[in-house]
């Protein structure tokens, strides 16, 4: 018997639905293994997040008693991965 008119009998039609199913199951399942990784890596920098800020705070604070320049703090944050938004917004919490 042929279905569809395709020139395929059904059983190997059946085969190769079920195949792509199967395939498409495997994918997302897949998929959703990656994104349950990228959710436990965004809440544990969550979690961190606080420390962090209170180290940065800590780090502006030391160097600005220093006599630091403001400008070469940024800069200095800014290369080592912090955005640029959040040190100029803390900068501006701390007066020198």
């Amino acid at each position: 018997m042929y279905v569809f008119g395709f020139d395929i009998p059904i059983a190997e039609l059946l085969a190769i639905c079920l195949l792509l199913i199967l395939f498409g199951v495997i994918f997302v399942l897949l998929e959703i293994i990656k994104l349950r990784k990228l959710i436990t890596m965004e809440k544990e920098a969550v979690t961190r997040l606080p420390t962090a800020m209170k180290e940065l705070e800590s780090y502006i604070k030391a160097n600005v008693q220093k006599g630091t320049d403001t400008k070469k703090i940024q800069n200095d944050l800014v290369r080592s991965g912090w955005p640029k938004n959040v040190v100029k917004e803390t900068l501006g919490k701390i007066k020198p």
